[in-house]
């Protein structure tokens, strides 16, 4: 419990005791380990003054005019957004964090909506040239709230 609270994977927790990733969930789960409380200032202490959280599941909130947002970016958009001219979408990924998933990975963005929006926009053209780039931009758009 004590790694996962100090940011070990999942999986990494199940490499290292040799046991399946579904069984290191179910012990956090029993445990309360993975339980995320209701009320964002608990996760984020001393910044809840700061910019209004939005989970990119919840519609239900009452957001600012333009809420930060969470989003994981796929990684092939997020590699055809490198060179964009739009120095706050590059900026936004290059602050993401990423994710190794599988063979692939996301970047797991957090800023504004409107900078998620003009990520869109962006790749929007270049991805439909292939089979791949299509299913991540239908991915990315289906991350991203539609109306917060």
């Amino acid at each position: 419990m004590e790694a996962y609270r100090e940011g070990a994977a999942v999986k990494a927790l199940a490499r290292e005791y040799r046991i399946a990733p579904k069984t290191v969930r179910r012990l956090l789960d029993a445990a309360g380990a993975r339980d995320v409380p209701g009320d964002p200032s608990q996760l984020l202490g001393d910044h809840a003054t700061g910019p209004t959280f939005v989970a990119a599941d919840d519609p239900a909130q009452t957001p600012d005019t333009d809420p930060v947002v969470v989003v994981d970016v796929p990684g092939l958009v997020a590699e055809h957004l490198t060179g964009v001219a739009d120095l706050a979408v590059r900026q936004a990924l290059e602050d993401g964090q990423m994710i190794r998933r599988g063979q692939g990975y996301s970047v797991r963005v957090t800023a504004p909506l409107t900078v998620h929006r003009a990520m869109i926009e962006h790749s929007s053209a270049g991805l439909m040239q292939s089979p791949a780039g299509r299913k991540a931009h239908r991915i990315h758009l289906a991350r991203v709230p539609s109306s917060v």
